[in-house]
């Protein structure tokens, strides 16, 4: 195994410098690299899957799709499965194929997504004016390259087409900043926030964020913000109309929702890291419900900021670092990481370095210690140091401002 990971390191660097010397002159040839990363990690974990098998999330997925068609009333009875109908629903589509052939269509779409993804990331890169194609190509691999995108292929995620659709909005918004928006316009990104939602229902923090931006808080229900509202639970549950046909699947639901509550080893400052601070914090009884509350507390703070959207969906995600409540952290890390690396976005370059580095170098530590050797006490060092250097960036990035 180890044999097998210093080799590919030494073909993804060589080819690296090879790619940098021989292409990088080309518009386009800088996205070279973060492709390269994603179609190697891809297919080493193809290799991995050939030893592992099928993982348990998308055997619950798959078993999801399955019941939704025949006995729906019977969906939370499924061992780990907490997310709402409509996503079993679209993994029945795959409940025509054998198990086998469906989790390899799983991840050849998985793989497709991820190239979607930073094609995506790239025009976001560029509407946020920065030029400089090195260090576009340094940021594309936040969600290219380490351990979180591995990640999304060895464990069967679906974060990467919430970590899409949140680009698709944040392009969306960033491009018609300045313009008049109607409701068909509101319309493409609350059906895109419903199906986020379906899958990680925390972040209706993060909805609310957005659909209360540049609102006055007195007008927070005229009628004009309440048709809204309206659309918004129209569009939830017409795609989750099993909660109205059964409404037993509602309390089931919200059993699955409290489920991290119960596991205390899953939250914790830092959360994507198990430092020795977040074990002793998790010993604390009603800390999940604690670190919920500040949550609350610095999500309305974020909603009373006269910023863009882009900068409170970052200050969200950083702030849902330290206080998010989520049963496996690292997973939802590659959609956490590139909307806080937008924050360090500035024309110090070194600083910008010090930064996209430290998030890169986070993934990178938890991918070679996931294989080559494991040793807790100097991984939470080095992932902690990595966080000190990128709280510091933000922090003179903020005073620069």
């Amino acid at each position: 195994m180890i044999e097998f990971v210093l080799t590919f390191f030494f073909i993804f660097i060589s080819v690296y410098l090879v790619s940098l010397f021989l292409l990088f002159k080309r518009k386009y040839a800088y996205l070279f690299v973060p492709f390269l990363s994603i179609t190697l990690i891809f297919l080493f974990d193809f290799v991995i899957y050939q030893s592992y098998g099928i993982s348990f999330d998308f055997s619950v997925f798959y078993n999801s799709g399955k019941v939704i068609l025949k006995e729906p009333r019977n969906l939370y009875k499924i061992k780990g499965y907490f997310y709402c109908p409509f996503f079993a629903l679209i993994f029945s589509l795959l409940c025509y194929f054998d198990i086998i052939i469906a989790h390899f269509l799983f991840l050849l779409l998985n793989y497709a997504i991820s190239l979607i993804c930073i094609i995506k990331f790239d025009k976001i890169l560029k509407l946020k004016d920065l030029n400089n194609k090195y260090f576009r190509m340094l940021f594309l691999l936040i969600i290219s390259f380490g351990s979180f995108i591995y990640y999304q292929f060895h464990y069967n995620q679906t974060k990467l087409l919430s970590l899409l659709f949140l680009f698709i909005i944040i392009e969306r918004e960033i491009i018609n900043q300045n313009k008049i928006k109607n409701l068909n316009y509101y319309f493409v990104n609350y059906l895109l926030f419903c199906y986020i939602l379906i899958i990680n229902p925390y972040f209706i923090f993060l909805f609310i964020i957005y659909i209360t931006h540049n609102i006055n808080w007195r007008d927070y229900f005229k009628k004009e913000r309440v048709k809204h509202y309206i659309i918004i639970l129209i569009l939830f549950f017409a795609l989750n109309f099993h909660f109205i046909i059964y409404p037993n699947l509602i309390l089931g639901f919200l059993n699955g929702l409290f489920f991290p509550y119960g596991f205390k080893e899953y939250i914790g400052l830092l959360y994507i890291t198990h430092s020795y601070l977040s074990q002793k914090l998790n010993r604390i009884y009603y800390i999940g419900y604690l670190f919920t509350f500040c949550l609350i507390i610095l999500t309305i703070k974020i909603m009373r900021k006269n910023m863009s959207i882009d900068k409170k969906f970052s200050c969200f995600f950083l702030t849902y670092l330290f206080f998010g409540i989520y049963s496996f952290g690292k997973s939802l890390a590659i959609i956490m990481l590139p909307f806080i690396s937008l924050m360090i976005i500035s024309q110090n370059k070194r600083r910008m370095l010090i930064g996209v580095v430290s998030i890169i170098s986070i993934s990178f530590i938890y991918f070679i210690r996931l294989f080559i050797y494991q040793n807790e006490v100097f991984e939470q060092i080095e992932v902690l140091i990595c966080f000190l250097l990128l709280i510091f960036t933000l922090i003179k990035i903020k005073i620069k401002k």
